[in-house]
């Protein structure tokens, strides 16, 4: 599941910036830390309280919070409102996680949507160059169960200006491994053979399956939501973030 191979990916990432960072604080330590000691005379016993911009920085993220916080809500807050009133999807959704998840039911089905705030930051970075006038895209990965039924429909699309792009559908033959969020089950699923790429299908087929996702709640609708949704998250998660670091930097 894509959500998966993020994680993946920003583990790598950051354990070879970890490994980087002895080296860098070594060097640092020898050629800057003494002489600026000196030069500011501060006593060992000043170095363990707060430092000289400790207060200047609380100020200007309280600054920041404040900005953030008073800021008119736009005209796509009623539009999420009244999405979320239509109780079709149940949205799970923790402050300080990167994770949204959707689901709903239909029929005998239980269809789970998932997206996250790196799919938006990944997609950013992709279509840097393209027409600025776009909506931004959202990579989403769904899962479709049927009660009673082995097995389930992996459908990963790109929600984009309205609409779902969709680029694969994957069978996974048990429910269980569909549902595996963990990296042993994304590469037991990545072991499978998992179909053609979706645009390589007939075109009737691809219009086909377009209907069978639109029938259940795929529609424009949904996916300007999505886009708005994480749109109004990142806003949350940063405003968040702030008062994290106000809160442990004044202490």
């Amino acid at each position: 599941m894509f959500a998966t191979r993020i994680a993946t990916t920003l583990i790598r990432s950051g354990a070879a910036r970890i490994a980087a960072r002895p080296v860098v604080f070594s060097q640092l330590k020898t050629t800057i830390t003494t002489p600026l000691l000196s030069a500011l005379h501060i006593s060992p016993a000043r170095r363990f309280a707060h430092g000289l911009v400790d207060k200047d920085l609380v100020t200007k993220l309280q600054e920041e919070i404040k900005y953030e916080a008073e800021s008119p809500e736009n005209e796509n807050a009623s539009f999420l409102a009244s999405f979320k009133a239509k109780n079709i999807w149940a949205i799970e959704d923790k402050l300080g996680g990167k994770d949204i998840s959707m689901t709903r039911t239909f029929g005998n089905e239980k269809i789970t949507l998932y997206f996250n705030t790196d799919a938006i930051s990944e997609a950013a970075e992709q279509d840097m160059g393209e027409d600025e006038s776009e909506d931004p895209s959202v990579v989403t990965s769904c899962i479709i169960e049927k009660q009673g039924v082995e097995g389930a429909l992996e459908i990963t699309a790109t929600a984009i200006n309205g609409e779902f792009i969709v680029d694969h559908v994957f069978f996974v033959d048990s429910q269980k491994l569909a549902l595996d969020l963990s990296a042993e089950g994304d590469w037991i699923r990545r072991s499978k053979y998992g179909g053609p790429i979706f645009a390589d299908l007939e075109e009737n087929v691809q219009e086909t399956f377009q209907q069978y996702l639109e029938e259940r709640g795929f529609d424009s609708e949904l996916a300007n939501f999505v886009g708005l949704y994480i749109e109004s998250k990142e806003q949350n998660e940063y405003i968040h973030w702030l008062k994290n670091v106000e809160n442990f930097v004044a202490k």
